[in-house]
């Protein structure tokens, strides 16, 4: 035993070199792979030698040699949503050599009273393809681990390490039972949270169709129905073109922070849905054109809410509203003073836009 494990560790520390570099170019391959997928990471690591030490103590006479263990390489992919696991799976299987024996679903293995995380391990090697490859072949012969989980799945495991705790063996009944219930709020959060995007976007789909159909009765103003209404409305892609042509920019899609930014301002204005947003934007689209040409610098882009920005000012001049209005609006809504305008002072320019019209 004694030689034996001598033996694979020397041939662990000739390896190393190796071992590392396929750490490097799987992670980025299945980063490639999957650049279109939304993951939360995906992170490479190589086993380190006193980990290797370890498992040759644990598991007796198992390992003859170091091509034995599969896992001294191992990429880890977590996502959001569990249903990405399986889309994931399917990318893996096609992509890698896929060593069944080897390999382990968690999610079907353990029993239902079981507490642990739920993954999906895989052990895989290059595919013949790539091992024909000249960047693969000082590596084709190596097998490696893929592990596939949740974010939660993750949060369980990684926690489950900290406390030092693999299996319920030798943890008393009492905290047994704490394992438990934490193991199921946390597949219930898993189910909980896909059920919520599933949700949200039936939802985007049902407010898509709405704005295509020029339904917006009882349409409440949030980023989904915001955002679906700005890309579809006729009225706020001619202004936008038109800001654009003037000060010779382009216009970009906006990040949702912009978007809550204008739902703050269409809140503090009191309007909070869409048939409100569409009458503000029909009663105050010529202003909001004046002020915007006039009072927007030339740069290089625009976000695709900009006229809806314009807008907002206009409904406050507009509807009565004085340089203190405007300056209260923008305070209230953070914008923040700069060093060459105060927002005293670009409230007295939007004024004087307006007794100029």
């Amino acid at each position: 035993m004694i030689n034996r494990k001598k033996t694979i560790l020397e041939e662990y520390d000739s390896n190393v070199k190796k071992y590392e570099y396929l750490r490097d170019v799987a992670t980025n391959l299945i980063k490639e792979l999957l650049r279109e997928e939304s993951i939360n990471s995906i992170t490479g690591r190589v086993k380190q030698r006193v980990s290797v030490e370890g498992k040759i103590d644990r598991k007796g006479g198992k390992y003859q040699h170091i091509d034995d263990m599969t896992d001294i390489v191992g990429i880890r992919i977590i996502t959001y949503y569990s249903d990405d696991v399986d889309r994931i799976a399917d990318v893996i299987e096609k992509e890698f050599m896929v060593d069944r024996d080897n390999s382990i679903d968690k999610r079907k293995v353990m029993e239902p009273d079981t507490f642990g995380y739920l993954s999906l391990h895989y052990v895989v090697n290059l595919s013949e393809q790539r091992q024909e490859l000249s960047e693969y072949l000082s590596v084709k012969d190596i097998k490696f681990e893929i592990q596939i989980r949740t974010i939660l799945q993750h949060t369980w495991a990684e926690i489950e390490h900290d406390l030092g705790y693999k299996s319920a063996t030798g943890i008393p009944k009492e905290i047994r039972r704490d394992f438990s219930r934490l193991a199921g709020l946390l597949e219930l959060a898993d189910k909980e949270f896909l059920g919520i995007r599933t949700n949200l976007q039936s939802y985007s789909e049902e407010i898509t169709k709405k704005v295509e159909q020029d339904d917006m009765e009882r349409v409440l103003l949030d980023y989904v129905s915001l955002s679906n209404y700005v890309k579809k409305s006729k009225t706020l892609q001619e202004m936008n073109t038109k800001i654009a042509h003037s000060k010779s920019s382009k216009i970009y899609e906006a990040q949702q922070a912009l978007y809550l930014d204008i739902l703050n301002e269409l809140k503090w204005l009191q309007c909070d849905d869409m048939k409100a947003l569409e009458e503000m934007i029909d009663r105050n689209k010529e202003l909001a054109m004046n002020l915007a040409e006039r009072i927007l610098e030339n740069e290089d882009s625009f976000p695709e809410t900009i006229s809806l920005f314009y807008i907002c000012y206009a409904q406050i001049i507009n509807s009565g509203g004085s340089k203190d209005d405007i300056v209260d609006f923008l305070y209230e809504n953070g914008f923040i003073d700069e060093a060459e305008e105060s927002n005293e002072e670009f409230a007295e320019r939007l004024m004087q836009v307006k007794a100029s019209c």
